[in-house]
């Protein structure tokens, strides 16, 4: 019986998710001291290299797809609108 070939990856790999997550954790506490958390939208994404489009997926029964058109521009705009509503709306304290 024919062994499988083993999977090789460089040691290159877990070193660098770790450097990103500590990266991450840097920008995350820099952030969180100069504004708070409370007051960020965080949006990651990932580029997996080329993969193919949802168009693609779709037609070989894969989840996934597109955001509809202003979709997004629609729902980040409503989502600050209603934080600049809630700020707007509270007492200001004298320094």
């Amino acid at each position: 019986m024919r062994r499988p070939k083993p999977i090789q990856f460089s040691l290159a790999t877990p070193r660098r998710t770790i450097h990103t997550g500590e990266l991450l954790g840097k920008f995350f506490g820099a952030v969180d001291r100069a504004v708070g958390l409370d007051n960020v939208l965080v949006v990651l994404t990932a580029d997996h290299g080329v993969a193919p489009v949802p168009e693609v997926n779709a037609a070989r029964h894969m989840p996934g797809g597109r955001i509809p058109e202003g979709i997004l521009a629609k729902t980040v705009q409503e989502s600050l609108s209603r934080k600049a509503s809630s700020i707007g709306s509270r007492p200001r304290s004298n320094p």
